[in-house]
């Protein structure tokens, strides 16, 4: 039955993500081409070598064998949108591959937000991996991450973006996140 449940949820999580993307790629396709070049090319170029600010309202942090870590990525997720929630199920397919492929344990936090209610039991249903509870979203504003396409960063030990983007719907993305990991775990 809880299997059952789960598929029904996963089902409708897949349906209201479908739904979201398609609203937003709607308003994307009324921006040429070379204005989203022209955009992310700036963004990316603002942030990237930038230092990350770490949120100080951090109530709660669980599973973090992450803080420490010579590289590691960080990303955000707002619980309270469903189509926002499905970057759980690609950061656990990309960390499980690197795993099964490589040998390779990704340094990975979610920094979440949401309602407080239940945060604990609703993130434990998607993520068992590193992760914060960030009520005041201080990880998406201190870091001047409003685009939701840009809330996955990848930093070095001194907290420095050396990666920027959501590689969720891209797919050169995350090749390159696959390889800039490769080639730090290979030269250590």
């Amino acid at each position: 039955m809880v299997y059952k449940k789960r598929i029904v949820f996963l089902l409708f999580s897949l349906i209201l993500s479908i739904a979201y993307f398609i609203t937003k790629a709607s308003v994307f396709n009324s921006v040429s081409n070379n204005e989203w070049k022209k955009y992310s090319s700036e963004y990316i170029i603002d942030h990237l070598n930038d230092t990350i600010v770490y949120p100080d309202s951090i109530k709660s942090e669980f599973n973090d064998s992450v803080t420490f870590q010579d590289i590691k990525i960080l990303f955000a997720v707002d619980m309270d949108c469903s189509a926002c929630k499905i970057k759980f199920a690609f950061w656990n397919e990309f960390c499980n591959k690197m795993l099964s492929k490589y040998g390779i344990k990704v340094p990975i936090k979610a920094y979440i937000s949401g309602i407080e209610t239940s945060i604990y039991e609703r993130v434990k249903k998607e993520w068992n991996r590193s992760w914060a509870y960030d009520k005041y979203e201080e990880f998406v504003t201190k870091n001047n991450l409003f685009d939701d396409r840009f809330q996955s960063v990848l930093i070095d030990d001194k907290n420095i973006i050396k990666l920027i983007g959501n590689p969720m719907h891209n797919p050169e993305l995350a090749n390159l996140y696959e390889k800039t990991i490769l080639n730090y775990f290979k030269n250590r």
